[in-house]
C-alpha cells in the first residue's frame, strides 16, 4: 500500500482568557500550506502569525492529510 500525501493545514489553538468563568479558546486553520514545508517553517510560519494576533497562542498543530492507494 503506498500513500501520497495530499494536503497540509496549519492549526493554532488560541486563548482568549477567562470569560464569565470559563477559559475561551478557539483554534484557527490555514489551509493551502506547501505539502512540502518543514515542521521548523511550519513553526517559524506560527510563530510569525502570532505576533500579529491578539490571543496568545496555546498550541500549534501541522494536520497531514494522506491519501491511500493499493500498489
Amino acid at each position: 500500500m503506498a500513500s501520497v500525501l495530499a494536503s497540509c493545514k496549519l492549526q493554532m489553538l488560541d486563548n482568549y482568557g477567562v470569560v464569565e468563568g470559563k477559559e475561551v479558546t478557539k483554534t484557527h486553520t490555514y489551509s493551502k500550506i506547501r505539502t512540502a514545508a518543514a515542521d521548523s517553517e511550519l513553526y517559524a510560519l506560527a510563530t510569525a502569525i502570532n505576533t500579529l494576533t491578539a490571543p496568545t497562542c496555546d498550541s500549534v498543530r501541522a494536520v497531514r492529510v494522506s491519501e491511500l492507494a493499493s500498489d
